[in-house]
């Protein structure tokens, strides 16, 4: 019975967490969407009521079931670089070097490879998984919560494998996987914003619909 109770109220305290960090980009995004569109970001916002049903059905479902997982995942796989003394650089370089170098390197070298792993993403190993992702039909930011299981296992595991091999620091990682994660809200949400001569360098929201509608 403690463990069923201990179960139930670590679901809960779960799903508290999860709906806190949506209450956030609810408003985030929500002002930014009528700050841009007007009146015209609450008709866009009716119109995607169906697709936001289903993102909202994943989200939760990941909290409660997936993220757990990917705790664990990330713990064993920072165990395996550590244990078997795979890091090809010591975490005592970011030392050394300080926390904003260390801040803006892990945000380009976590951004490079994460640019490669989507790519695999899209071969035709991994795009039965992937595909869940572009089947979103009226994209908004909540569009990023639509990941199958596996994908998401296997971007948690190549990001942190990859980042771990290169010694940085676990709040690097949490710092990275945070900025990945409002960042990538922000250029799934369904607004009008290209980034001019910066285009071709930082994905805009603009682009990253193109991204989605060509499902390439």
């Amino acid at each position: 019975m403690t463990n069923g109770a201990g179960i139930l109220a670590d679901a809960f305290n779960s799903l508290r967490i999860a709906a806190a960090v949506l209450a956030i980009s609810v408003l985030l995004f929500g002002f930014i969407a009528l700050l841009a569109k007007g009146r015209e970001a609450i008709k866009a916002a009716v119109r995607a009521v169906a697709e936001v049903r289903l993102n909202l059905a994943f989200y939760f479902f990941d909290a409660l079931f997936v993220a757990p997982l990917l705790t664990i995942l990330i713990a064993g796989v920072r165990f395996v670089v550590t244990e078997y003394s795979l890091a090809v650089a010591s975490e005592r370089i970011w030392e050394v070097v300080g926390g904003p170098v260390t801040f803006i390197a892990v945000l380009f070298i976590g951004d490079f490879i994460s640019y490669w792993r989507h790519r695999v993403e899209h071969t035709r190993w991994f795009w039965p998984a992937h595909v869940i992702h572009h089947s979103d039909a009226d994209m908004t930011w909540l569009t990023l919560s639509r990941f199958h299981p596996i994908n998401r296992v296997t971007t948690a595991a190549i990001d942190v494998f990859c980042l771990a091999l290169l010694g940085f620091p676990t709040w690097a990682l949490v710092a990275n996987n945070l900025v990945r994660h409002y960042y990538g809200e922000f250029i799934h949400a369904d607004l009008p914003w290209m980034y001019g001569r910066f285009q071709k360098v930082f994905v805009s929201p603009v682009m990253h619909r193109w991204h989605h509608a060509r499902d390439v």
